[in-house]
C-alpha cells in the first residue's frame, strides 16, 4: 500500500495485522492491495458486515489499524478485545433477549438529545436534562409556562420543536391531565399538512418556508417518535398515516440526528410497537441502514461522518458513526426476534 511506504518497523507490523484481518473476514486484502484504497475496502466491508447480520462496529480494529496515523500495540490489543467480546455468542444473546428494543431505542435517543444539548424550542430548558429524570421530577409548570412564550409557528416539527414538547410531556408523572395540550400540539403539527405530488406531507414550519424534512431533529421522523412514546393514548392511526413518508432508502446524510440513521430508528420503534411479523418493514430498514454506512470515511484510525452542512467530518455520538452502529444492533436485535 503506498499510504504505508514511510512507516517504521512497528508501523507495518500493525498494518500486516490490519491486513490479515481484511483476509479473514472475506479476502478484502486483495481488493485493498489492486485499488491501493483502504477506505473503499473498509466501506465495502461495512456493507458486507451488515449482509451477512453482523454489526460493522468490528471494523473499529481494522480501521485503527490501517488508518491510525501511527497505530500503538495497548489500543490497538484493546480494540481487539473488543471485538472479540461483540463477536462472542454470548454477547448476542444477551442483547436480543435481555433488554426490551423499546428501552434500547430510549436509551439512543436520550444520548443524541444529550449530545446535541437540545433545547425545547427557543427555551434554555434542556431536553436531555428532563429525559434524564423521573417522571414525578420534570417541571410540568416551567415547561407549560415556556410553551406559552413559544411562536408555535416558528417551531419544527422534530424534537427540537413541537415534538420535543410533545415527547416531555407524554412522560410526566400525571401526564392524563396534559392530554389535551398534547392533543393541541398535535393538532398544529396536522394543520401543516399539505399535498406534494399527490402524497400527504408535514410541512418542517408553519412560516411559509414551504420545507419539508424527515429527520428526527426537526421533521417527521421526530414528530412519529414523540408520538410512539405516549403512554396515556393510542397513537398508531396517527403514525400509520405517515410513516410511509420515512421509508424512503436515501437521504442527504447518513447521521442518526439529521439523516437516513434515524428514519431507520424512527422505523424500528415503530416496527416493535406495532407488534407485526411483516418482514417488508425490515427490509426497509436495512436499506436504510446500508445507505448510512455508504456515508462513512475512515479518517485517523476511526470511522466518522462528514456534516452535509458544513462539509466538516464530525465524531460526536447523535451524528457520528457510533449512534450508527448502535441503531445496527438494534435491528440486528429485532431480525433475530423475527427469526425465533
Amino acid at each position: 500500500m503506498s499510504s504505508f511506504t514511510n512507516d517504521k518497523n512497528k508501523v507495518i507490523d500493525l498494518r500486516k495485522i490490519g491486513m490479515f484481518f481484511m483476509y479473514l473476514l472475506g479476502d478484502f486484502n486483495f481488493f485493498a492491495s489492486a485499488s491501493d484504497d483502504i477506505e473503499q475496502s473498509l466501506n465495502i466491508m461495512t456493507e458486507f458486515c451488515l449482509n451477512i447480520n453482523v454489526n460493522p462496529d468490528i471494523l473499529r480494529f481494522p480501521a485503527y489499524l490501517l488508518t491510525a496515523d501511527s497505530p500503538n500495540y495497548h489500543t490497538a490489543n484493546h480494540l481487539l478485545k473488543t471485538t472479540i467480546r461483540n463477536l462472542s455468542t454470548e454477547t448476542i444473546k444477551t442483547s436480543s433477549t435481555n433488554v426490551c428494543i423499546t428501552e434500547k431505542a430510549w436509551a439512543i435517543l436520550k444520548s443524541m438529545l444529550n449530545c446535541e444539548q437540545v433545547h425545547l424550542g427557543s427555551s434554555s430548558l434542556l431536553l436531555s436534562a428532563l429525559l434524564h429524570t423521573n417522571p414525578s421530577q420534570i417541571p410540568v409548570k416551567e415547561i407549560l409556562t415556556r410553551l406559552k412564550s413559544e411562536n408555535l409557528n416558528e417551531l419544527p416539527i422534530g424534537l427540537e420543536g413541537i415534538a420535543g414538547y410533545i415527547l416531555v410531556l407524554g412522560q410526566a408523572n400525571y401526564s392524563k391531565k396534559l392530554n389535551h395540550i398534547i392533543v393541541k400540539l398535535c393538532h398544529e403539527v396536522l394543520q401543516r399538512v399539505v399535498s406534494f405530488h399527490g402524497k400527504r406531507k408535514i410541512l418542517t414550519y408553519n412560516n411559509g418556508s414551504g420545507r419539508i424534512s424527515p429527520y428526527l431533529y426537526d421533521g417527521i421522523s421526530g414528530f412519529l417518535v414523540s408520538l410512539c412514546y405516549q403512554r396515556d393514548f393510542d397513537t398508531k392511526k396517527l403514525i400509520s398515516q405517515f410513516q410511509p413518508e420515512i421509508a424512503s432508502p436515501f437521504c442527504k446524510s447518513g447521521c442518526a440526528w439529521d439523516g437516513l440513521a434515524g428514519l431507520a430508528l424512527t422505523n424500528l420503534i415503530i416496527l416493535n410497537m406495532n407488534g407485526s411479523s411483516d418482514q417488508h418493514p425490515l427490509r426497509i430498514i436495512k436499506n436504510q441502514l446500508l445507505g448510512s454506512l455508504q456515508y462513512l470515511v475512515f479518517r485517523h484510525g476511526e470511522p466518522k461522518c462528514v456534516d452535509f452542512n458544513t462539509h466538516l467530518i464530525v465524531n460526536s455520538y447523535s451524528r457520528g458513526s457510533q449512534s450508527i452502529f448502535d441503531i445496527i444492533s438494534l435491528y440486528l436485535t429485532q431480525k433475530e426476534e423475527f427469526n425465533k
